[in-house]
């Protein structure tokens, strides 16, 4: 009040700004936070948290030391990042050199986990790691996640661009989800079938015991489980379901906002139509 004061702005004259952009974009389940459609369909399988989980192991692995860390460097040509919850650029960073380079990693993990000169923490932990990366389950997450968050990181980038208005965030959200629904098939298969090519280059083992889940009414004993692959693509398919409803939530919102204040944006027209107003009004005078 002192300020206002001081500044001769008297306070009946002033007006409060909001701007609840935020919001907007996670949803009104969500809170305020950036775009989050994946977050939940990362989190929602015990698979895709052991994965993230497994990519953040790596990071920290190498990160502790420098002399691993300049040995990841000499022998990949790349350095790997650490894995968020939050922030999906972060996460698109830290997928994308582990799956461009999971060859070499493999091999630098096998290097480290054979190598006398290492401590036997040090073999220990290569040697765990690499087991967790050796698995048909990483190999298939590891793929498809590439494939996700390539195309999610470039419309969070749009999104948090300052001349972002909420029309053009409305339609890139719509081609994402678009994106998402016409290529589901794909995107899965994709992944599987890289899986699979991993597998068998390492001699892992695909096919397992099935996960014997609970029966329903009218359910076959057949039924009742699913093999590795079947499963792996169930989840597929489920997570990038869920991460379309997600976005289409967000769609609709703007959508509405769009639909309501659009001719807010085209300032060209409002001038016009302003000019417009005010000489007809200045003839009737």
């Amino acid at each position: 009040m002192q300020q206002l004061e001081k500044d001769h702005l008297p306070f009946e004259d002033c007006r409060p700004q909001c701007y609840d952009n935020a919001a907007v974009m996670s949803g009104h389940k969500s809170g305020v936070q950036p775009l989050k459609a994946g977050v939940h369909s990362a989190g929602h399988e015990v698979a895709m948290v052991t994965f993230l989980g497994t990519v953040q192991a790596v990071y920290v692995f190498f990160s502790r030391s420098t002399y691993r860390w300049e040995r990841l460097k000499k022998n990949l040509h790349m350095s790997v990042k650490a894995e968020s919850e939050t922030r999906w650029s972060a996460r698109a960073d830290a997928v994308r050199p582990i799956h461009e380079n999971v060859r070499d990693l493999v091999q630098l993990l096998e290097a480290i986990g054979s190598d006398l000169n290492e401590t036997t923490d040090t073999s220990s932990e290569a040697t765990q790691l690499l087991s967790r990366i050796l698995t048909f389950d990483f190999f298939a997450a590891q793929s498809f996640w590439d494939i996700l968050l390539t195309k999610i990181d470039r419309v969070q980038k749009r999104l948090q661009d300052p001349k972002m208005n909420f029309h053009e965030a409305a339609q890139d959200i719509e081609a994402l989800q678009v994106y998402f629904l016409a290529n589901r098939e794909d995107i899965y298969q994709t992944s599987i079938k890289k899986a699979k090519e991993l597998c068998h280059a390492w001699n892992v083992r695909i096919a397992r015991r099935c996960r014997v889940k609970k029966k329903i009414l009218g359910e076959t004993g057949d039924a009742a489980g699913l093999s590795a692959e079947n499963e792996m693509q169930h989840l597929l398919k489920g997570t990038i379901d869920r991460m379309h409803n997600e976005m289409g939530e967000r769609y609709i919102r703007l959508h509405n906002l769009d639909s309501k204040f659009a001719f807010l944006l085209d300032i060209k027209e409002l001038q016009s139509t302003t000019i417009e107003h005010t000489s007809k009004k200045g003839a009737l005078l």
